[in-house]
């Protein structure tokens, strides 16, 4: 089978200006139960090669980093709220 070369080029480009994140710290574990206090930041951490864990990193107003498992029930509506927030 043949590639056509708009694809091949695509991917080659894609590839080419990949820049991996490192450094950054990792959430090796997570919990489901709910935080404490108000959400002042929310980041999403996806699976890369120096940390495989997806979870969402929160740090509350009191400046506590919490590792939150992306299954948590309550997990939507607290970042909902954030986002109505920052609206």
């Amino acid at each position: 089978m043949r590639i056509p070369d708009q694809l091949f080029s695509l991917n080659f480009v894609a590839a080419k200006t990949y820049v991996p994140v490192v450094g950054l710290s990792c959430c090796s574990k997570v919990s489901t139960s709910k935080i404490p206090g108000t959400v002042k930041l929310c980041y999403e951490q996806k699976p890369r090669v120096d940390c495989n864990r997806h979870a969402f990193r929160i740090m509350t107003e009191d400046d506590k980093e919490w590792c939150v498992d992306p299954a948590a029930r309550w997990l939507k509506r607290k970042i909902r709220r954030v986002r109505i927030k920052q609206n």
